[in-house]
């Protein structure tokens, strides 16, 4: 049988759990223009730093390639937006 005191540390526990704030969206990292969309735009950016580091290494492997490009075409579209 539970104790008071285990009786209450669950409870006290399983509200805070029932009233934490919802993790944001994620960000948007492969909306390289920062315009709220991936698109062709972020494309050729990508392309345009082909084989260096940077803001265009979306896998963060110290070159942008093909794992990136994948990242990128993968995130194709409106990025998502905060549920209010």
């Amino acid at each position: 049988m539970l104790g008071i005191t285990t009786l209450l540390a669950s409870s006290v526990a399983s509200l805070a759990l029932a009233s934490a704030p919802a993790p944001a969206a994620p960000p948007c990292v492969a909306d390289l223009n920062g315009d709220g969309v991936v698109n062709g735009a972020d494309l050729g950016i990508l392309l345009a730093n082909w084989g260096k580091p940077g803001a265009t290494d979306l896998d963060g492997n110290g070159t942008t390639d093909g794992a990136d490009q994948a990242i990128l075409m993968g995130a194709w579209g409106p990025c998502p937006t905060e549920n209010p």
